[in-house]
């Protein structure tokens, strides 16, 4: 199942220029970004993979600490932390089989990849390569497994938390941000079909965005703790003042004014649908839809 027509647009705005949007983007307060920043740290440096990581009592307790501060007013719908603990620990051995591999690396065609060889042949393989699509089926399975909230929106709740145990491999998604910008909507409890679409989605960027050297300059720098963590806050960084509006036009003008889009005004990039022609901006709840000839028309820069 391939991005809709929405998912392709938004990433190849994104492709053109990844670092305004980074520049843009800073994180939802609460969200304790030292204590993401460290964690990141610590499995990069500290463990030598996951399974050890999951065994250390104080590195599991700040991931469910975090995880309660990623979610804010619904911090209530993470589950207990003995119960996240034993479904951690787990899972913890499939993510020492995989914890090696790095997103921006995985192939197209299996071959007969690591994973798949994994499943067919008695011996364990070397883990030299793999493809997108073992890869995906494997990470399903696991993220599938976990029951980290209340709910079951398993994409969301299961890539927060694997994230911070395959930092290379596995970006964090969030229900709006990551699923406005591949889908045009969110991402709700979508299962395997849609966590294929937004994985191979990041695969994508990956690949391309690695090549580029003022994005990769980026990482490990402020909040982008890791290559997938870069991706995923250049796709939420589209947080934008305005910096001018036509004045030549005295009806579209007044018009502006009346909604307070004027200088020096916040808001969001909430919807860019090229297939309709509109622009939808986000301005404290407020939603401002522009055509994009209208919207060519407004100066902005990042917030």
């Amino acid at each position: 199942m391939a991005l809709n027509e929405h998912g392709r647009e938004s990433m190849e705005l994104l492709k053109r220029d990844p670092v305004v949007a980074l520049n843009a983007y800073n994180p939802p307060n609460g969200w304790n970004m030292p204590l993401h920043k460290n964690i990141i740290a610590r499995i990069q440096n500290e463990f030598s993979g996951p399974s050890e990581a999951a065994s250390d009592e104080s590195f599991l307790r700040d991931v469910h600490t975090l995880l309660r501060a990623w979610y804010g007013k619904r911090e209530w719908l993470i589950i207990d932390y003995d119960v996240f603990r034993t479904q951690v620990c787990d899972a913890a051995e499939l993510l020492d089989l995989i914890s090696v591999f790095r997103i921006e690396d995985l192939e197209d065609d299996c071959k007969e990849c690591y994973i798949y060889r994994l499943s067919h042949i008695s011996n364990s393989p070397p883990p030299n390569w793999c493809c997108v699509n073992c890869m995906t089926e494997f990470l399903w399975k696991i993220i599938h497994a976990l029951n980290v909230t209340k709910k079951n929106a398993k994409i969301v709740s299961g890539t927060k938390t694997l994230h911070h145990f395959l930092p290379n491999l596995l970006p964090p998604m969030d229900n709006r941000y990551t699923g406005e910008f591949f889908l045009g909507y969110g991402i709700g409890e979508g299962g395997k079909s849609v966590f294929r679409n937004l994985y191979s989605g990041f695969v994508d960027l990956a690949r391309c965005l690695t090549q580029n050297e003022k994005f990769m300059s980026h990482v490990g720098v402020r909040f982008n703790t890791s290559l997938t963590k870069t991706l995923d806050n250049a796709k939420q960084g589209e947080e934008l003042v305005i910096d001018s509006v036509p004045e030549d036009d005295h009806d579209l003008l007044t018009y502006f004014v009346e909604q307070n889009l004027v200088p020096g005004r916040k808001v969001d990039v909430k919807e860019a649908a090229r297939t309709r022609g509109v622009i939808t901006l986000d301005g404290d709840g407020d939603d401002l839809v522009f055509s994009y000839d209208v919207a060519a028309k407004i100066r902005v820069y990042p917030r």
